[in-house]
This record gives C-alpha cells, sequence and structure tokens, in this order.
C-alpha cells in the first residue's frame, strides 16, 4: 500500500481543493488552502510544563554528533535514491513527530532553499509542509513521497509563509506558531525562537552530522530533547539499514531503552506469602507499624492498630453468633472503613463472605441469601429499612407457604456493623499479638 503525500497527487501537481471551497482566498493559493484545511496544525507533543499563555522566548540547545559511518550510509541512500540527505532526515523528522504524537499527519515548518538538487546546500525560505505517515508503506515508498511533497512545497509560484499568516490574520494565539510547532532547518534561513516549540538543524561535518535542537525551556526539559535526539538517531539508523522495511516496524528505542522500559522498569514481581493468611500479613504490621495508617477515603483513615482491633471485635461478635468455619456471611455495606473492617472480621471468623448490593430489591436480596447459604446478614445500620422490607415480605411469602403446605424458608439473621463494633470485646482479645498467628 503507497504512502498518499499530503499536498500532491501521483504526478506531484496540485491536489485539488474539495468540493465547495473557494478557488482562492485572499489570493494564497490551492496549496495554502490544503495545508489550512487539514486541521492537524498543533503537534500533541507530551510537554515537561503546561504551555503559558504567551510565549516566554527563552531558549536552549542540545546537540549530538552522528558517527561518520551512520553520515556516508546516508549520503550513499541520498544518492541511489535521487532525493537529498536533509529530505532523507527530514521523513526521519516526520516519522519521530508521528511517533510522539500519534498523529498520522504532520505539520512542520520548513527552513530551505531547492530540494531538487543533492547534497546539504540550501538558502533561506521558509514554508510548512503536511507530511502524512502510512505505516504500512516501506522506507523507500515514504522517503520518495516526503521528496515530491517537499518539491511542491518549494514551488516557487506559492504565496510566501509570512504573507499567507499576514493575509489570513492567523496569528491570533500568543502562545504558539499559526500553522506549526515545530522547524527543520537546513542552510542559514533566520526564523526566530519565537515562532516555534522546538526545531531540528542538521549540518554534514567531516566526521558525522551535528544535530542541533533548539527548544523552548518553557514546555521541555534539556532531558527530554536529548532523548528526542537519541530517538531521532535510531529512526535515522533504521531508514539507511533496509529501505524496504516498513514503517510500523521501525522502533525509535535503542536495545537498552527498550530493555530498560519493558523488563527492568516492569519487573515488580515479589514472592508472595501463600502460606500466611491476610489476617496474619495485617496482625505483623500491627506488630511493626501500629501507629502508620493502614486504609484511608477521603479525610477518615484508620491505623493498623484501629482496623486490627475492630476487625478483632466483629469476628469475636460473630463467634458468640455461632459463625465459623465453612459458614457464610453476606455483607451490604457501601465503600467505606466500616466495610474493610467487617470483611476482616468475617476472614478472621473462619468464615467466608458474599457481597450485597444494597440497591437489589427485596426479591433478589432474599434470592441470593437463600442461595448463598448465608448464615448472617452483616449490614450497615444506614440500610436498615431496605432489609426491614425484605423481612417483612420474607414473613408474607412463609405465612402463605405454610397455609399451602409448603416447606417454608428459613430467615437469615441480620445485624449492623455499627452493633458489633459498639460490643464489648473480650479483654483477651484486645491485646495486641506478640508474634504472627501460626
Amino acid at each position: 500500500m503507497e504512502q498518499e503525500p499530503s499536498g500532491v497527487g501521483h504526478t506531484g501537481e496540485l491536489l485539488q481543493v474539495q468540493s465547495g471551497q473557494p478557488a482562492s482566498d485572499g489570493g494564497i493559493g490551492e496549496y495554502w488552502h490544503h495545508i489550512i484545511g487539514n486541521g492537524t496544525h498543533a503537534l500533541n507533543m507530551p510537554l515537561d510544563y503546561v504551555r503559558p499563555a504567551a510565549r516566554s522566548f527563552a531558549g536552549e540547545v542540545v546537540m549530538l554528533r552522528t558517527s561518520g559511518e551512520l553520515a556516508y550510509r546516508l549520503e550513499r541512500l541520498a544518492e541511489s535514491e535521487a532525493v537529498s540527505a536533509g529530505t532523507a532526515l527530514l521523513a526521519c523528522y516526520i516519522l519521530l513527530l508521528s511517533k510522539y504524537t500519534g498523529q498520522d499527519t504532520v505539520c512542520v515548518g520548513w527552513a530551505c532553499g531547492p530540494v531538487q538538487q543533492s547534497g546539504w546546500e540550501g538558502g533561506a525560505g521558509l514554508t510548512v509542509l503536511a507530511g502524512q505517515v502510512n505505516w504500512a508503506a516501506t522506507w523507500r515508498e515514504y522517503v520518495n513521497r516526503i521528496q515530491a511533497i517537499c518539491a511542491e512545497a518549494s514551488n516557487p509560484r506559492h504565496t510566501p509563509y509570512a504573507e499567507v499568516v499576514k493575509k489570513l490574520e492567523l496569528d491570533r494565539d500568543p502562545s504558539r506558531n499559526p500553522l506549526f510547532d515545530a522547524l527543520f532547518q537546513t542552510g542559514d534561513a533566520e526564523t526566530g525562537l519565537d515562532k516555534y516549540d522546538f526545531a531540528l538543524m542538521p549540518e554534514s561535518t567531516e566526521d558525522g552530522i551535528l544535530l542541533k535542537l533548539e527548544y523552548d525551556t518553557a514546555l521541555f526539559s534539556q532531558g527530554s530533547m536529548e532523548r528526542f535526539l537519541h530517538h531521532y538517531v535510531n529512526i535515522v539508523e533504521h531508514m539507511t539499514g533496509n529501505l524496504d522495511r516498513e514503517l510500523s516496524e521501525i522502533d525509535m528505542l535503542s536495545e537498552a531503552e527498550r530493555k530498560r522500559l519493558v523488563h527492568e522498569w516492569n519487573g515488580t514481581a515479589v514472592p508472595y506469602p501463600y502460606e500466611k493468611s491476610i489476617a496474619m500479613l495485617l496482625e505483623e504490621q500491627v506488630l511493626k507499624r501500629p501507629e502508620e495508617i493502614a486504609v484511608s477515603l477521603g479525610a477518615e483513615h484508620l491505623t493498623y492498630r484501629e482496623l486490627h482491633g475492630q476487625s478483632n471485635r466483629i469476628a469475636q461478635a460473630l463467634h458468640a453468633r455461632g459463625i465459623g468455619e465453612e459458614d457464610v456471611v453476606a455483607v451490604m455495606a457501601e465503600r467505606s472503613l466500616v466495610l474493610v473492617a467487617a470483611l476482616l472480621g468475617v476472614l478472621k471468623a473462619g468464615a467466608a463472605y458474599t457481597p450485597v448490593d444494597s440497591d437489589y430489591p427485596a426479591e433478589r436480596l432474599r434470592y441470593l441469601l437463600r442461595h448463598s447459604r448465608a448464615k448472617l446478614l452483616l449490614m450497615q445500620h444506614k440500610f436498615r429499612g431496605r432489609v426491614a422490607v425484605a423481612e417483612a415480605e420474607a414473613d408474607a411469602k412463609v405465612e402463605g407457604e405454610a397455609e399451602a403446605g409448603a416447606k417454608a424458608e428459613t430467615a437469615t439473621e441480620a445485624v449492623s456493623i455499627e452493633d458489633l463494633l459498639a460490643a464489648e470485646l473480650r479483654t483477651e482479645s484486645c491485646r495486641l499479638p506478640t508474634g504472627p498467628s501460626g
């Protein structure tokens, strides 16, 4: 599947303006109609700082020099594909921006002279081009498409960029450039940092390609821009290595960075003590850090000591009601601190719990209690009214079944969590544990 460029057709002619769009607006021409009309000028670049309402004009430069071998491979590629080295580097720039932003169409400012000639010489023209990234295209197809876009963008018949901005009064947002955020510059063009977020300026030297990245310090940190340059070099390495590779196979990360991100930073697995119960783990924390916060919700919290004490009180009350191993306790409570204490209390009593939604209708509640074989319904006091309705309907059903001679359901006892917490706990259960339970 071939890459479809933005701004040119397969023969290099201008794309036709969309149906219903005027052929000219202020005399800017169809090329600028297409650039302005695609609506993708702003880059969704990850910023280190919040974009200020107005530009700060504070800029810094980070630099990186590639190997001489990479520069040599780039020159050989440019000769074999009849494109300039600068155009090949521009194609890599657009691809990297697409990876950073997730945008398939990337608008960039381009300060360069004629692109038909090979090499690095260029004038001081400034224009905007929109490159589309088709991830199914090969490097060879993609680079040649970018070359075609550049050829059309540098057409001297087009209205100059500055004149377009002035005629259409586009420069209305003081925080960013009206048509592009990123600039690619070769040659000696003077553009000024006040007109873009960052600019890549490659320069051919005897011992490699010197990459200069000028950036707005109000938006990006030095570390982020240095990583950007390294990712850019990785893209260039991929391009010069195999022109028949699809763009979807290109990785901007180095092997070392990928290993660090995917494996080392994600290596968070720790052994889990399966031989210990939740109650035992809680008791260990009570011994180590009794006054530290164990659970919080909004402004409320419980320390490990408080959570241990509340759950013990509930477990003791459940034991007093005959709840023990292999029993099931239904729990109806909203997300709260008492819910955590109640669930731990059920587990400490040796029972299992089944959650009950307070919005269940009475019939659904009776069905759940019957089929879960819950011996007790533990609820927040605020839901007592809903349980009372269910109990009343259950009593009526029992009376009807008794009259019909049918086997009646056994009612499930209901008790509020608050009542259990208010109950007096035996002295021996109040003491902190002296060691992990066995």
